[in-house]
């Protein structure tokens, strides 16, 4: 007895993962620099491979197989200082239609605050002249432009095309921005759908010429709007096509993700074209869990004139869940035949770690038994502060990053372990009880025999 209680207690004591063997994974850290303290950015094999959404399972070792302390930086997109949209000077571009834009020559003359646009090698007569498209005055502006927002002209009607963005200084060179930016407008039953804001990569030029090739007649626009760029551009995200997996019921489309990602956008992938429907996302950590709604939208995908437009991505809070649920509203047929296709896009997040003792370090991740270990990012780094860069903190922060991951314990590490605490608990009531009725036993044995004289 006294040998079987001392086996309970010597299994239900926790176990502690604080070598590498005891994970499933780890991957060397590359390192460029000699600082005390290093960050890194976590890739795609972390969440995979990681039993808590929280990242509670990952260690960092150094050479002698030592826990070094590490902690997660915050996750931002960055410090933006947002300003309203600037209304800018548009000039419309009028010449012979065979000849484009490229046959247009324009001239500005500024006299004071006013400023006149001359247009000269038309050889086309006033009743030849068409719209091509649009010249915008954008000397004023102090920053690089972010955005545009066009406004089309009431009476255009319904629009499905693309824009042609091109930019210069000095009106004879110009440069391409984009000449695919997806223009919607669609007017159906007092419902009208909408999308015409145009994203830019943060440049700064002097004019912009708009146009819409292949488009007959060219659109016309009533306002160019323009939205700086932010002071700080958002990191770019990192993005995974989602498995499809069975779904419980008609209309729902059921994906796994393959770990816990820290997601807050999902790229709805539509099967047919000229499709337009609403949908509902849930998501959930296990098969057994329910399922919780985390948002709804509006998807689409249309196709007139050999022009594409598709939805924007499903933006919402941050989510690490494993298994994603689109479910669609059939009111307005589904979403078509074929396959439907899921993107999830997150910020990778960012650990930095101090370099004790000796290297190579590594960082290890996957274990059922492990327990968060990080430290809060202002104790890691002394001095931190968050609206501060990284190469701004009174501390250097050297970068680093991860090599190749490679198994170590695999599956014994990550799968569902004995709760021994659990078995040793229920194993202690059912032994009391037994005690209690071996005692009950032997006392109505002992009181249902005679008494001696």
């Amino acid at each position: 007895m006294r040998n079987l209680f001392a086996i309970l207690i010597f299994a239900a004591l926790p176990a502690h993962a604080q070598s590498p063997g005891d994970f499933a994974y780890a991957a060397p850290v590359e390192i460029s620099s000699q600082e005390a303290l290093l960050w890194l950015e976590l890739p795609s094999a972390v969440y995979e491979g990681a039993v808590r959404t929280d990242l509670g399972d990952l260690r960092v070792f150094n050479a002698a197989g030592e826990v070094v302390p590490h902690a997660f930086l915050p996750q931002s997109e960055g410090a933006k200082v947002v300003a309203p949209p600037q209304r800018v000077p548009l000039f419309p571009l009028r010449g012979a239609v065979a000849n484009g834009l490229q046959g247009v020559d324009v001239r500005v003359d500024r006299t004071g605050i006013q400023t006149r646009v001359t247009l000269r090698g038309q050889e086309a007569g006033p009743s030849d002249s068409a719209l091509l498209g649009y010249l915008a005055d954008l000397s004023a502006l102090e920053r690089p432009m972010g955005a545009l927002l066009p406004v089309f002209s009431a009476q255009a009607g319904d629009l499905v095309t693309k824009l042609r963005v091109e930019g210069s200084d000095d009106l004879s060179r110009w440069t391409l921005l984009t000449d695919a930016a997806p223009m919607l407008r669609l007017a159906s039953g007092g419902q009208t759908l909408e999308r015409t804001r145009v994203d830019l990569e943060p440049r700064k030029f002097k004019y912009l010429r708009l146009s819409w090739p292949g488009t007959t007649p060219t659109p016309e626009l009533e306002s160019l709007s323009i939205e700086l760029a932010p002071l700080m551009a958002a990191p770019p995200r990192a993005w995974k096509s989602a498995t499809p997996i069975a779904a419980d019921k008609p209309g729902e489309h059921a994906f796994d993700l393959g770990g816990h990602f820290p997601i807050d956008r999902l790229r709805l992938k539509l099967p047919e074209a000229n499709t337009v429907g609403a949908v509902q996302i849930l998501s959930r950590a296990k098969p057994e869990h329910p399922w919780r709604p985390v948002t709804s939208g509006s998807v689409y995908r249309l196709l007139r004139n050999a022009t594409e437009v598709t939805s924007p991505d499903l933006a919402f809070a941050t989510t690490s869940a494993h298994y994603w649920l689109v479910r669609v509203d059939a009111r307005g047929g589904g979403l078509g035949s074929g396959a439907l296709g899921l993107d999830a896009g997150w910020l990778p997040q960012r650990l930095v770690f101090a370099a004790r003792g000796a290297g190579p370090f590594q960082i290890a991740w996957g274990n059922r038994s492990a327990r968060p270990a990080e430290y809060s990012v202002d104790t890691l780094i002394p001095g931190y502060r968050h609206e501060v860069a990284l190469d701004q903190l009174a501390v250097p922060i050297g970068a680093a990053r991860l090599g190749a991951a490679r198994v170590l314990a695999g599956d014994t590490a990550t799968r569902e372990q004995i709760d021994w605490k659990t078995v040793l608990m229920w194993a202690s009531l059912v032994l009391g009880v037994a005690v209690l009725a071996r005692m009950a036993f032997v006392l109505t044995r002992k009181m249902s025999q005679p008494k001696q004289p």
